[in-house]
């Protein structure tokens, strides 16, 4: 790369990262008019139009891309994301391994690759590349997260919540795993601690059902119905289909009168 494009291409990736999606797409395609096999740019303009929605163009692109450096993690990822827009799971997963075996490997391509794996149930090799990207990235709290789900869906219920307090560590305002904690509080009969996390994770989120539900159910195992019963119809004003809201949410209505 020359120093006229490199100068190029900075002020592309400075409005690629501002969000300006357009306006990084057209210097792109203007480095690629003076370096017609400029790998970087080829990817990077794959990157916009997959972004764009026209994940077709971001194959094509990211395929050229790839030809002139078949070894690149994040090409491989970029062409990953392609084929799963356009549904080419079997290829997705390829080039997601691919980029998670790369010689600089990407924690985003065993995470992409984990993901596809879950979504088809196959939760222990769902497990091992998820436990390959927070290798790959251990500061990342998304992966330890992810990991900690997975490990909960085997049942090792134990190492799961060994991730989720990881996960808090690198994220202590992270939602989610606020309410996993909270959920194993809670069978454990620890209500107030419970309690505290559920706390957390509406302050953090108030949307989710779930994590309204936890905060009720915590409320009822500590004792107190009416603070309980007002969690519970929240829980159940979010997501009228909860049996289990529904259900505690009437029992504690008929208690109180």
């Amino acid at each position: 790369m020359g120093a006229a494009t490199a100068e190029m291409m900075k002020r592309a990736l400075r409005r690629h990262r501002a969000g300006k999606v357009a306006e990084a797409a057209e210097i792109y395609g203007e480095i690629l008019t003076i370096e017609p096999h400029n790998a970087e740019a080829l990817h990077l303009l794959g990157l916009t139009r997959l972004q764009d929605g026209d994940a077709q163009q971001a194959v094509d692109l990211a395929s050229k891309a790839l030809e002139l450096s078949p070894s690149s993690a994040d090409f491989h990822n970029t062409l990953g994301e392609a084929h799963r827009a356009l549904g080419n799971v079997d290829s997705a997963k390829g080039h997601f391994r691919a980029s998670a075996e790369a010689p600089r490997p990407s924690g985003e391509g065993a995470s992409n690759l984990a993901q596809l794996l879950a979504e088809e149930g196959e939760r222990a090799d769902a497990a091992k590349w998820f436990k390959r990207a927070v290798d790959l990235d251990p500061f990342k709290a998304a992966y330890q997260l992810q990991l900690g789900k997975a490990l909960l869906a085997l049942g090792e219920e134990a190492a799961a919540e060994g991730r989720f307090k990881k996960t808090l560590a690198l994220d202590p305002i992270n939602a989610e795993a606020h309410a996993r904690l909270g959920f194993f509080l809670l069978k454990r009969g620890e209500a107030g601690k419970a309690i505290a996390e559920f706390d957390q994770a509406v302050a953090a989120d108030p949307k989710p059902a779930e994590y309204h539900k936890g905060l009720g159910l915590s409320w009822l195992s500590f004792g107190d119905p009416e603070e309980a019963a007002a969690h519970l119809e929240k829980a159940a004003e979010i997501d009228p289909l909860d049996a289990e809201s529904q259900s505690q949410l009437a029992l504690l209505r008929k208690e109180l009168g």
